[in-house]
């Protein structure tokens, strides 16, 4: 089964996001919605105004979040560029929905709107756990690149220590030749 192709127009902003926050946002865009549900779900039992506009404006910035993500373009193969198309619509969707509970005020439309984060949430941490949509690749580029700044550091502190033990055989030799001068010196004075 294959998805129907879905397009984001193309968005021209003034300012360029730096790659390294990549994985920040992947970060976010996990924890954002469990929190938004747990949230709601509290917010069920004790219908605070002040709870829902909290959720609301963690909706709103993880729909920014996922907009930041797509941005980035760092998904690579189409089919997962297409799912991430309908991620960043389903987030803006799910912001709808929200502004749509809180407008009706039921207790069925919240129950409604837990459901569908729900199973938003489920969809999330499943991409999340088959590392398909939300991989970390810069993170093992960068552990790649640490393990040869290690290794390379090694070789280093081997070339030092070996430095460092010829420098103090030579201290060494030249305070028992100085000891030697001194002591012949105390030897001339004392005759």
């Amino acid at each position: 089964m294959t998805l129907p192709k879905i397009s984001i127009p193309e968005i021209e902003i003034p300012f360029e996001i730096p790659a390294f926050l990549n994985d920040y946002l992947i970060h976010f865009i996990v924890v954002i919605p469990v929190m938004i549900l747990l949230l709601e779900l509290y917010n069920l039992a004790t219908k605070r105004r002040s709870i829902s506009l909290f959720s609301l404006f963690l909706f709103v910035s993880f729909a920014l979040f996922v907009v930041a993500f797509y941005l980035l373009d760092s998904v690579s193969g189409d089919e997962n560029k297409l799912l991430l198309v309908y991620f960043v619509y389903a987030s803006l969707i799910l912001l709808l929905v929200k502004l749509l509970v809180m407008a009706v005020r039921k207790t069925l439309g919240r129950i409604i709107l837990i459901l569908i984060l729900g199973a938003f949430t489920a969809f999330s941490l499943m991409q999340v756990n088959s590392g398909t949509l939300f991989s970390m690749s810069k993170t093992s580029e960068s552990t790649t690149e640490e393990a040869g700044l290690k290794t390379e550091l090694k070789v280093l502190q081997e070339k030092y220590d070996t430095l460092l033990a010829k420098s103090n055989s030579s201290t060494t030799d030249e305070k028992s030749k100085v000891e030697s001068v001194e002591a012949i010196s105390e030897s001339n004075t004392s005759n």
